[in-house]
């Protein structure tokens, strides 16, 4: 090891860093283990800035000396793109402050993931905060109860110019303390990502998550949005894709049950599907919604460029199996489409149509519950 040349040596710790998702300041993992062997490889170690561009900081607050560690590190990255994870409660620690500004215009990927308290509830003073670099922003919370007004997401969204991708996992909004007044709206020309709950977790009680951002927000370059919680009104939906006349290619909207009786309709969500028209992956869960959409779906001018659908109708009801061939005929450009029904067993006629169209177009069909396809049961009954 000592006669390894040093480019090999730093292709060896490049390697050893790449498999630590990640890297935090623990003198058993790399990269500060490599510090501990020996001086020459300490050396070498240092001198290599890939090493050194992300970093972990879990269980905040922390002490200032363990602060000081970290500013090092991120010194050792010498100008390069750095990624920032950071844990804790960090509404009640300055370090954290302190964390983001030593990264300054060098931070490019910054990720909160926010415990018991909220991030500004009680403020990380992020006042006169901005981050010119960064690409890419995920803020979770594991908070039950809300932690920040929605004015508080979009300062953040303005403090970062050159953002293209956005994840508010788990946000919970207060509806107290601000005015509609008090939220200047903003239009954020590089946004082409932004998701508002996580698709996985949508039904938990801890993913009740709010697009109430939506109503502030301006984004002209949208192309990929989520929301597991469509709790603004249809108007104010409407209105945001209508300003932001995005060039949107996949949409997934969950509407809850509470929230679907008191602001959405299944006339209502046609209507916001039709000033979407760059449309290519739509999916849709909630009550009530999946027959409104067959019957908006088969006239092909809406929504001309679709190519991929799933519809949950997240309640027991008979699938309208005519509406589902004919929008299937009506559209020779799909790829995919995937009925999720609890319970909805086809008529024989039924499954032969759609066995038919899987195999000579080569669409993607799948109808049934999560993991059971019908049609593909079918076929195994048949066989034997």
């Amino acid at each position: 090891m000592a006669r390894l040349p040093v480019e090999l040596l730093s292709e060896i710790f490049t390697l050893c860093v790449s498999g630590v998702a990640r890297p935090r300041v623990n003198c058993f993992e790399a990269p500060m283990s490599l510090l501990q062997v020996c001086q020459s490889w300490r050396d070498v170690a240092l001198a290599i800035p890939n090493l050194w561009t992300r970093l972990a900081v879990e269980g905040l607050p922390c002490r200032d000396e363990f602060v000081d560690t970290c500013t090092a590190w991120i010194g050792r990255a010498k100008g390069k793109p750095l990624s920032l994870s950071l844990s804790g409660v960090l509404n009640i620690s300055r370090n954290a402050r302190r964390l983001l500004d030593v990264c300054g215009r060098q931070l490019h990927e910054l990720s909160l993931e926010l415990q018991d308290q909220g991030l500004l509830d009680q403020r990380i003073d992020l006042q006169g905060a901005t981050f010119p670099s960064l690409r890419t922003l995920t803020l979770t919370s594991a908070s039950r109860t809300p932690i920040c007004t929605p004015k508080d997401s979009v300062e953040l969204l303005r403090a970062a110019p050159a953002l293209s991708e956005c994840h508010f996992y788990g946000m919970r909004y207060s509806r107290i303390g601000f005015g509609e007044g008090y939220i200047s709206p903003l239009t954020h020309t590089s946004l082409t990502t932004l998701h508002l709950g996580h698709p996985e977790h949508a039904h938990a009680e801890i993913s009740k998550n709010s697009a109430l951002v939506l109503k502030y927000l301006t984004l002209p370059a949208l192309r990929d949005l989520l929301v597991t919680e469509l709790d603004i009104s249809e108007s104010e939906t409407i209105s945001f894709f209508t300003r932001s006349s995005p060039p949107l290619y996949r949409l997934e909207l969950i509407i809850k049950e509470h929230t679907a009786s008191m602001n959405w309709g299944p006339g209502t969500l046609a209507q916001c599907l039709q000033v979407i028209p760059t449309l290519e992956e739509l999916r849709v869960s909630g009550p009530g919604c999946a027959s409104a959409l067959l019957v908006l779906m088969i006239n092909e001018r809406i929504l001309p460029n679709l190519r991929h659908v799933t519809l949950w109708p997240c309640s027991p009801q008979r699938a309208d199996y005519a509406l589902v061939l004919a929008l299937l005929r009506s559209r020779p450009t799909l790829e995919s489409f995937k009925f999720m029904l609890g319970s909805s067993w086809p008529h024989d006629e039924d499954v032969f149509a759609l066995r038919e169209l899987a195999d000579g177009r080569g669409i993607d069909i799948h109808v049934g519950p999560f993991g059971i396809n019908y049609i593909d049961l079918s076929r195994c009954k048949n066989a034997g």
